[in-house]
């Protein structure tokens, strides 16, 4: 898997917003991190929406974390499902963000750099 992490470049400001900046150590169950390719296919998707990217990864995060919390028949009260429930409070409140800001001006913007992942521990 290719990992490369460069913020000065949509991907990885992408890769800045989930959380995902050091190899080895991601943001994904077993200290995953998004290959180059899927960072490239979440901005394609998203039409290099950074906004729109950022929000399908926080719900991938969701997802995969809730899968993972699952698997491990792990309790409600277990890490990985607060982990998945950070990651989807995180998305519906850069939905809202996003709204507001098509809302109010007709375009997006990316505010989402300075509040990256919180992942609870």
């Amino acid at each position: 898997m290719s990992f490369g992490y460069d913020i000065s470049t949509d991907a990885g400001i992408l890769r800045f917003a989930l959380g995902d900046t050091a190899e080895n150590i991601g943001p994904r169950p077993g200290a995953r991190n998004f290959s180059d390719a899927e960072i490239a296919h979440l901005l394609n998707v998203a039409n290099n929406d950074i906004d729109q990217a950022t929000l399908a990864g926080l719900e991938i995060l969701s997802n995969e974390w809730s899968a993972y919390a699952g698997s491990q028949k792990l309790g409600p009260e277990a890490q990985a499902f607060d982990q998945a429930k950070e990651y989807a409070k995180r998305a519906s409140e850069l939905r809202v963000q996003i709204g507001s800001r098509h809302n109010r001006n007709g375009r997006g913007g990316f505010a989402v750099t300075t509040q990256p992942a919180r992942i609870a521990s």
